[in-house]
């Protein structure tokens, strides 16, 4: 399990940078002053103590998260549909910040969830399954090379139109909702694939 790499969502950007910092500096005192030679042993076995209780937390702030995370999607979740899937991430260097996304039978929907917090849910975003121009337009794209390489990736695929008034070409924006969102130029989990409205529009008919 790793944080998502959204350096964007951090607190306090420049507290992280700091204590990295101020970590980089100490190590680099020790080996100056050759502490490993004379307590090398004990160091080696405190690291992998520190390393066991790290991942037992985070074990631990998983289990919390999805938890959470599943009362949470349950009361978005409007009548008449039902969840399918569910997946929490840790974001970069705040194990209090988590980034949810699920699936139902009609929308794939993602939120942050901030643990211990009184409005726990924020930045709310839904996205329905394919239909119509949209699910036409993806038939079209389906035999790309780059639709088929990122749909065996993605975990939580969602796709838009760049263009929703198709008059000559557009452009399917397809995205990992884990990640980022369709149209965006954050992170490198999203695709465009141009298609031909033409060709959509004499495959509908």
């Amino acid at each position: 399990m790793v944080a998502s790499p959204r350096a964007g969502n951090l607190p306090n950007p420049w507290l992280i940078r700091g204590l990295w910092l101020a970590t980089l500096s100490f190590l680099i005192f020790l080996f100056v002053k050759r502490v490993g030679s004379r307590i090398g042993a004990r160091i080696a076995v405190g690291s992998l103590i520190l390393v066991v209780v790290y991942w037992c937390l985070l074990l631990f702030a998983h289990v919390q998260a999805l938890s959470q995370a599943r009362e949470q999607a349950k009361a978005l979740t409007p009548t008449g549909e039902s969840i399918s899937r569910l997946a929490a991430m840790p974001t970069l260097a705040n194990p209090f910040g988590w980034d949810c996304v699920f699936e139902t039978d009609k929308a794939t929907y993602r939120f942050r969830l901030n643990l211990g917090s009184s409005s726990s849910v924020s930045r709310t975003v839904r996205y329905e399954k394919p239909a119509g121009q949209l699910n036409q337009a993806l038939k079209e794209v389906s035999a790309d090379r780059r639709t088929q390489i990122f749909l065996g990736f993605a975990r939580f695929p969602v796709a838009q139109l760049s263009e929703q008034d198709c008059t000559t070409q557009t452009f399917v924006q397809l995205a990992d909702l884990r990640y980022t969102e369709p149209g965006t130029s954050r992170g490198s989990f999203s695709l465009d694939v141009p298609v031909d409205c033409a060709d959509m529009l004499t495959s509908e008919r």
